[in-house]
């Protein structure tokens, strides 16, 4: 890419790269497609990403460029950012703010820019640049302004279902090679967005669409695979399908998976989808078309509480669609919201359970988030008549409900437990987890200044019931078949420096490793049982520190690791801090019915 001498406008994504840990950042489509309608419009134009750059880098090159607009982009995880850079250069150019957040709430921007652009840009941007001469800007659709003081709005900018006049995002001012390397790094397949579509006519309560609105419209089928073979060429390997609702038009949504597999493009892709409009054939159609997983918003296994959302689906066409999805060989993803308006422990615990009973690849369990120009957000504003509304970059518990932010947490962290026990195969494991944080969650506090000390009391439970899952681990691999412990057992026997415990094994364990192995299998079983449904906790907590010192002072001698080493030791102590903290106040050995000798 060649230095450009100047541009007429600078474009600037905010994103930053964090430092530490690995995430999903993308470049920002929005942008792409302002840089070529500008473009096209015959006007000079550079997109600059922030995101592996550094702030006084990215000043330099607007004071180099010298441009008369320059266009920030910016989404609620963004705000910061984009608050920060307008500050830093307004004064250098007329400042323009575009994107979800100040579509949603642009009063909120009025004080720090120039203008703010509302709802799609790619006209807007053009007939800015066209009324810089005579600063006629209420003369735009879709724009906001403050002038003398007062809030100017123009008319609303209509969008338009014809979608084949659209350029294809300008991509060349992207740093392709640096978001290639971090996803290759990250997350193995280097993944870049793509929107076939825009606008959702569906009204779910919560959802913000500020920008595309209810109305949807599709791009020719041809200009998204021309789009698709452009990214290959650009070494990227994966699509990320960012359309609001990919598979809406199942007519559509066929044809291009079918030109899409006609195509041959070396490349795999993932969308969003409702759980209805869908069967089998299209998700098979899909899969053949390169299609690895699909996201589903399901967000609650509560009929009542989908009615709530006005999500327009039910449990049952949930999980139909999951299973058909996966039946297709396409993994199934899933989005859930836990807290929302009408929200009872019930519902909570019906909702973690079917969700992390579904065949899903990946799960995500939100607190529920009001967005500014949503219809849950204008139902919860009377709930905070009386304290600031904070907004920030992390999910919490932003309103007054009936619900402690300590309890949907723990909700949360139960239903990730649970699905991963499902993916790991240990069903058994999962269902004893679930029927033991069941009774946990129902008597957890709903909003108290005591939900703390409840919280830090229950923490025993919690401790056992997770060592359980541990030894339910240990013993599931045993369930099939005892055979490949043979070999482990002889070498352990062999390997083992301890005087006197050396001669034991070699003698008598290895030569009778098969009822030694049975009994090891029978032993972590049954600590398991017993601590995750908290019975005899004292005594299984002595028996799993029995299995666990076995197993430190024989198997522990044949890894080279000595990480792995201090696993088995570590787990030595964690067994006998269950012996230390007992079986905590969620336990079925505090029930009277429960006989003497099991509690």
């Amino acid at each position: 890419m060649t230095a450009m001498e100047r541009a007429d406008v600078v474009l600037v994504y905010p994103q930053r790269a964090p430092k530490q840990g690995r995430h999903w950042i993308m470049p920002s489509l929005g942008l792409m497609y302002l840089s070529a309608s500008l473009r096209q419009a015959g006007y000079s134009v550079r997109h600059i990403d922030h995101t592996f750059l550094e702030r006084d880098e990215v000043l330099a090159e607007i004071d180099r460029l010298k441009p008369s607009v320059i266009g920030i982009y910016c989404m609620i995880t963004m705000q910061d950012e984009a608050l920060s850079l307008a500050e830093q250069v307004r004064g250098k150019a007329l400042t323009v703010v575009g994107g979800p957040y100040p579509s949603g709430e642009p009063e909120t921007f009025v004080d720090q820019f120039d203008l703010v652009a509302v709802g799609e840009g790619e006209e807007t941007i053009v007939s800015i640049m066209e009324h810089l001469e005579d600063r006629r800007f209420e003369e735009i659709p879709g724009i906001v302004f403050k002038r003398d003081g007062e809030v100017i709005k123009s008319t609303a900018r209509h969008r338009s279902k014809d979608m084949s006049n659209l350029p294809l995002p300008y991509r060349g001012d992207i740093p392709n090679a640096q978001y290639i390397r971090y996803w290759r790094k990250h997350w193995k397949d280097a993944t870049t967005p793509l929107m076939s579509t825009r606008g959702c006519p569906f009204r779910c309560d919560f959802c913000h669409k500020s920008v595309f609105g209810d109305l949807f419209s599709a791009r020719p089928v041809e200009t998204v695979v021309a789009e698709m073979r452009e990214i290959a060429e650009l070494g990227y390997d994966h699509i990320w399908m960012s359309d609001d609702l990919f598979t809406l038009n199942y007519k559509r949504t066929f044809e291009l998976a079918k030109a899409i597999e006609d195509a041959q493009l070396p490349l795999t892709w993932e969308c969003l989808s409702r759980v209805t409009h869908v069967d089998q054939a299209l998700f098979e159609q899909m899969h053949r078309a390169g299609c690895k997983r699909i996201f589903f918003g399901i967000e609650s296994g509560d009929e009542r509480v989908l009615k709530e959302m006005k999500k327009g689906i039910t449990p049952d066409q949930a999980r139909a669609a999951v299973e058909a999805c996966v039946a297709a060989g396409i993994k199934a993803a899933g989005f859930f919201m836990v807290g929302y308006i009408g929200e009872t422990t019930d519902s909570l615990i019906r909702s973690i359970n079917f969700s992390s009973n579904l065949p899903l690849d990946y799960v995500s369990y939100t607190i529920a988030y009001p967005l500014p120009g949503t219809g849950f957000y204008e139902r919860v504003r009377e709930r905070r008549l009386h304290g600031e509304w904070h907004k920030v970059r992390h999910n919490r518990l932003l309103f007054n409900t009936d619900f402690s932010e300590h309890k949907l947490r723990a909700a949360i962290l139960k239903g990730a437990i649970q699905h991963r026990l499902n993916r790991m195969h240990m069903r058994p494991a999962a269902l004893a987890f679930q029927l033991a944080t069941d009774p946990m969650l129902r008597v957890m506090k709903y909003r108290s200044p005591m939900s703390e000390i409840r919280t830090q009391a229950a923490w025993p439970s919690v401790f056992r019931i997770v060592v359980g899952i541990y030894w339910l681990y240990f013993a599931s691999q045993k369930w099939q078949g005892v055979g490949w412990m043979r070999p482990l057992i002889t070498q352990a026997a062999t390997a083992n420096p301890i005087p006197g415990l050396h001669e034991f094994l070699v003698a008598v364990v290895a030569p009778n490793w098969l009822p030694f192995a049975i009994g090891q299998a029978v032993a972590e079983t049954l600590v398991a049982v017993l601590l995750i449904l908290g019975l005899a906790g004292r005594w299984a907590g002595v028996l799993g520190f029995l299995l666990a010192a076995n197993l430190a002072l024989t198997v522990a001698f044949i890894l080279n690791d000595d990480g792995f080493r201090w696993l088995y030791y570590l787990a030595v102590l964690v067994n006998a801090q269950v012996i230390v903290s007992g079986p905590g106040p969620f336990a079925l050995g505090r029930f009277g019915w429960v006989p003497a000798w099991l509690r």
